[in-house]
């Protein structure tokens, strides 16, 4: 799948699933596979599996793998993107994922389209709002491969009293932040 806004066209919010002030329980499902890009040469990409905005959704014992938020402008979160939301992370596995951005096309080299990307949460991004995020193994993600990068596995910006409780966050890449 693949997540673009309807509204600006210039935004991918959601590959798999997008949730706007919602309080869904989003239990036991695989959201793997997925994409965020938008249409045209640039824009945002924002949550590659998941996109929250607002609320307070409960995802429990999900699968979240494999998912991409990746283009020119923003890449966020590639399993999960939380802004301004209270949602409640708990007991899934979130390896595998992606948020990227093109930093330098290399168009001397075979056809690869970046060399240097920048990215924000490989596995969770959240931008503003109370996250709970618990019992999670979170493997495996990549936030990118520049000084700039940051939370190959999880990402927290202007956030309030946010818990993190017993994830396991291993093996997982950004550029230097962490």
């Amino acid at each position: 799948n693949t997540g673009a806004d309807p509204f600006t066209g210039d935004e991918a919010k959601g590959g798999g699933l997008c949730l706007h002030n919602s309080n869904a329980l989003v239990v036991g499902n695989t959201i793997a596979h997925n994409s965020g890009y938008p249409e045209g040469n640039s824009g945002l990409a924002r949550g590659g599996g998941v996109y929250i905005a607002g609320g307070a959704p409960v995802l429990r014992n999900n699968q979240i793998v494999g998912n991409f938020a990746s283009y020119s402008d923003d890449g966020k979160g590639g399993g999960i993107a939380s802004f301004d939301a209270n949602p409640v992370i708990e007991g899934n596995t979130i390896a595998g994922n992606v948020a990227s951005r093109c930093l330098r096309a290399r168009n001397d080299d075979g056809g690869q389209p970046c060399r240097d990307v920048e990215g924000q949460g490989g596995g969770i991004f959240v931008g503003g709002g109370t996250p709970v995020i618990r019992f999670n193994r979170i493997a495996g993600n990549n936030a990118g491969n520049v000084r700039n990068s940051g939370g190959g596995g999880v990402n927290l910006e202007n956030t309030t009293n946010a818990v993190l409780l017993g994830n396991e966050i291993v093996d997982n890449l950004d550029g230097s932040n962490g």
